[in-house]
């Protein structure tokens, strides 16, 4: 009985002081847009892709990844950055291909990243 009554109040000691310090424990960022499964126009050279994602309480860093979306999935493109937000050249894309993304966050006190799941997308062929 003592034991669980000191589990209980230990547990609710440490979410005040995580609370009083304001700290939240992150989580992955969820994916906004493209939307999964999403067919892009096949963009001009000189254009650029855009990609958006939920902020995450805490993070330092966000790393959006865009990989072919088909085994052994080679990385095409990493943009690393501080916003919620990136950008993709059209020329680092392909038209005609379809990929999969994904972004990780970093937190300053923690240096295992937290990772969406992968979403796809399609970028029709060119006109």
């Amino acid at each position: 009985m003592k034991a669980s009554f000191l589990r209980a109040a230990l547990v609710v000691l440490i979410a005040f002081v995580v609370a009083g310090c304001g700290l939240t424990l992150g989580g992955a960022p969820a994916l906004l847009n493209p939307p999964n499964e999403a067919t892009l126009a096949c963009a001009a050279s000189g254009s650029q892709y855009a990609f958006v994602w939920g902020a995450v309480p805490n993070a330092q860093t966000y790393t959006l990844t865009i990989d072919a979306n088909a085994a052994p999935y080679p990385n095409v493109v990493t943009v690393p950055t501080t916003s919620t937000t990136a950008s993709v050249a059209a020329t680092m894309l392909t038209c005609d291909a379809t990929y999969r993304w994904r972004v990780c966050v970093a937190f300053k006190d923690n240096p295992t990243p937290a990772c969406s799941g992968y979403w796809t997308f399609t970028i029709q062929p060119a006109p």
